[in-house]
């Protein structure tokens, strides 16, 4: 293994020992204000950086947020200053799946052109640190002022043969759930791709079981919310369903849908191979498991593998999740929201 990638594992590994523990989770629980969680936050190694210089008393939530997501994208710069060329490949991954909030958002303002508040959010939630990862430019996309704007603009792109089949349907008529869901299995074929053109031998199945993970985990919570909350048809919950695999096959997907109560769907995961994930953790809802599995997934590749690539992807990931996890913290103070029932949430 060459010094690039020793010094990349390394490197992760050590930028998980500095994460968040939970007496810090309980500690912030515990502040009152924003400033108060910000004052903490300056105080912990991981954050230090990213926060130096704030005024704890002016910052608001909005601005809180985007410096610890910048502070993400900074360490990952700092492992991707030591990958190889092909590993590089992997920085535009882990910044698809805002391109395609963006994208949505965009289209959603343009849908409804009389909401002001719609186009100013979009302007205000603009992640420009992440702009030498992106695919387009994004203040270009903010500026676009139609649907063909749009089109054009990602002509280069991974997204351009997803929009382009609504190129001739109305804004106002957009199936706005189809196309989340198509470019989100777009992205997660580009992830598949990349990885099967890009990383070595020893990690690609690794790699694949991560990203493979998340859709099938998707697809389950998919089946889950139609089973639970809503009267749809078996046909429909399959045609929302990502054509991936993981632990289980599109037979058993397809099984769910056709004989299981949503308490059975999970059951069935409970019972399958992503038990050594969950940590005996009671069910809260289907997104919070999944989201557990991922972290305890990506937490054990970066303890004991140590392919470069397997730990810049597997760092991203359980980064963005603790980022959630410090955002709904600040949430919760503001809405003074019981700490016991914030606390149930937190994955760690």
């Amino acid at each position: 293994m060459s010094k690039s990638s020793n010094a990349i594992t390394a490197k992760a590994r050590a930028m998980l020992a500095e994460h968040l523990k939970p007496v810090d989770y309980a500690t912030m629980l515990q502040r009152k204000t924003v400033g108060d969680i910000a004052v903490f936050l300056q105080g912990q190694p991981l954050y230090k950086e990213s926060l130096e210089g704030i005024n704890p008393k002016a910052i608001h939530r909005g601005q809180l947020e985007v410096l610890l997501r910048t502070g993400v994208f900074n360490r990952f710069a700092k492992l991707i200053r030591y990958a190889d060329d092909n590993a590089k490949h992997f920085g535009h991954i882990a910044v698809m799946e805002t391109e395609i909030e963006l994208i949505l958002m965009k289209l959603h303002s343009l849908s409804d052109q009389d909401n002001e508040m719609l186009r100013q959010n979009m302007i205000s939630k603009l992640p420009l640190y992440i702009g030498s990862y992106t695919s387009f430019p994004l203040e270009e996309l903010a500026d676009s002022s139609s649907f063909q704007d749009v089109l054009t603009l990602l002509k280069d792109t991974s997204y351009y043969e997803v929009l382009k089949k609504y190129e001739q349907k109305s804004l106002e008529d957009m199936d706005f759930i189809n196309l989340e869901h198509s470019l989100r299995t777009r992205y997660y074929a580009t992830c598949l791709e990349t990885i099967e053109k890009y990383s070595n031998t020893t990690s690609k199945e690794k790699m694949k079981e991560i990203i493979l993970s998340r859709i099938e985990l998707e697809n389950i919570a998919i089946i889950y919310r139609l089973k639970k909350y809503f009267t749809v048809s078996k046909e429909f919950i399959k045609q929302m369903l990502a054509d991936y695999c993981c632990f289980f096959r599109m037979k058993d997907l397809y099984d769910m849908v056709d004989n299981d109560t949503a308490d059975q769907v999970i059951t069935r995961l409970e019972k399958s191979r992503y038990k050594a994930y969950l940590s005996n953790q009671k069910f809260l809802y289907i997104e919070h498991y999944a989201q557990r599995i991922t972290f305890n997934m990506s937490a054990h590749f970066i303890r004991t593998d140590t392919d470069p690539n397997l730990s810049l992807l597997a760092y991203v990931l359980l980064a963005d999740i603790e980022i959630q996890n410090v955002i709904d913290i600040i949430e919760s103070v503001r809405y003074q929201i019981p700490q016991e029932r914030v606390k149930a949430l937190l994955i760690y």
